[in-house]
């Protein structure tokens, strides 16, 4: 155990470091109370064994770190973090609200979706478009009625170290994104696997206005840019700086909103109303290749091989296979769930050779299917099965599976449930 004090920005932290024979331990005093925070994600060849704290004019307010390996590494704490906490917090101003937010694993950034109120503008309507034109008095109707304004969403991609804003599109007004994802779809002229963003957007207008939607894909690469004669260089002395640029590669209109959408096995597969639809890529336009007929909303689309998982908001899931066989591309369903639950998210379950799916409805319960064909209770598979079940007690508004190894010979899944907050008595 070493005590250390003043490691890290404004003024520092101060505690106790204990190393161990798992992993390193910091031992925090803030605001009268003690917090234990774990260091995560080292091997057993780095895992701490003495530590001592460091400054100098390359490195202020850091610490050293010696590892069972023989190995010594220089660390900083990263700035402007609060630890009041269970796990370090830091909190980004945005001036604005965020939406969604999804980590692109091709481009190591983060996708946010944001909004923010601007003043009414009347779009331009073709004569002979009716259902755009209910669709624009609707908008006006309820942006008149709370001062003229209107929610205009944008898109930024955000560096993980810093948090900076690296490239933003900024949609039409009154365009909302219902879903981000970062998709990797077949060039069907050239068969090159690319690396894209795609996009899902509506426009919400009510119960009795017909709702438009888009599919947005943006290519997205970084350039190196060079800085100016008589600008300050970086920190190592060069002055390039890689900068992240997109563009739009494609543009599609929907007669209904865009609610969820994945990667299928190069193609793009889109929740459009109560149809999914999958799309293939030929480097400028998308083109529908195969559709199937969906209960009624779909909110949640999840992809593991070709098996396709999709949650309703009122009529459960659903297990379907995507089948490509050149001259035939089909989606077939193999189950459902014949519970009718209200479903708002979905994720597979991959432990070995087996497969099973997991579901949250907005009742604040969990459950756990599989798909066996052979059990007499499924009804020649037609039924997915429920496994197991257990009451989380809040709406579950998102599952994310994370891969990690507890040693050199076993794997395992993590899977995180995000409850949402609740809400303090008396709110609406």
């Amino acid at each position: 155990m070493t005590r250390f004090e003043g490691i890290g920005d404004r003024g520092g932290i101060k505690g106790i470091f204990v190393c161990g024979l798992t992993s390193a331990l910091w031992l925090v005093a803030r605001r009268s109370r003690v917090l234990a925070l774990p260091m995560r994600g080292e091997s057993s060849g780095n895992r701490a064994v003495s530590f001592s704290c460091f400054h100098n004019s390359n490195c202020h307010d850091g610490f050293i770190l010696g590892t069972a390996a023989g190995g010594t590494r220089i660390c900083q704490i990263p700035p402007k973090m609060h630890y009041e906490a269970k796990w370090p917090v830091r909190k980004l101003s945005l001036k604005c609200t965020p939406h969604h937010v999804q980590y692109l694993p091709d481009f190591k950034l983060y996708a946010l979706s944001t909004s923010t109120l601007v003043r009414w503008k009347e779009p331009v309507v073709e004569e002979d478009d009716s259902h755009f034109q209910n669709l624009v008095n609707t908008r006006r109707a309820k942006a008149m009625a709370v001062g003229g304004v209107e929610e205009q969403f944008s898109l930024r991609l955000l560096n993980p170290g810093s948090l900076e804003c690296a490239w933003q599109h900024v949609l039409d007004p009154g365009e909302h994104v219902q879903t981000v994802r970062n998709v990797q779809l077949r060039n069907t002229k050239s068969g090159a696997l690319q690396s894209m963003l795609a996009v899902g957007t509506a426009w919400p207008g009510g119960e009795d206005t017909p709702c438009r939607g888009r599919i947005l894909l943006f290519d997205v690469a970084w350039k190196m840019t060079y800085a100016a004669t008589g600008q300050h260089s970086t920190s190592s002395g060069n002055t390039n700086q890689p900068e992240w640029q997109g563009r739009v590669a494609c543009e599609r209109d929907a007669k209904m909103a865009c609610t969820a959408l994945s990667g299928l096995e190069g193609h793009l597969v889109v929740a459009i109303g109560n149809k999914l639809v999958v799309h293939q890529w030929d480097g400028e336009l998308l083109h529908p290749v195969a559709f199937f007929d969906t209960p009624l909303h779909t909110v949640t689309i999840n992809v593991v091989k070709n098996f396709i998982l999709l949650g309703d908001l009122q009529k459960g899931c659903l297990f379907l296979r995507w089948k490509d066989t050149g001259h035939e591309k089909l989606l077939v369903q193999l189950s459902k769930d014949f519970e009718h639950l209200d479903v708002l998210a979905t994720e597979f379950l991959v432990d070995g050779n087996q497969l099973s799916m997991l579901c949250a409805d907005t009742v604040g319960n969990a459950y756990s299917f599989s798909y066996d064909p052979k059990s007499t209770e499924s009804w020649k598979g037609e039924k997915l099965l429920t496994k197991a079940s257990f009451f989380v007690g809040r709406y579950v508004l998102g599952l994310s599976q994370i891969p990690a190894s507890l040693c050199s010979h076993t794997r395992l899944t993590l899977y995180f449930i995000f409850p949402k907050p609740r809400e303090p008595d008396g709110a609406v």
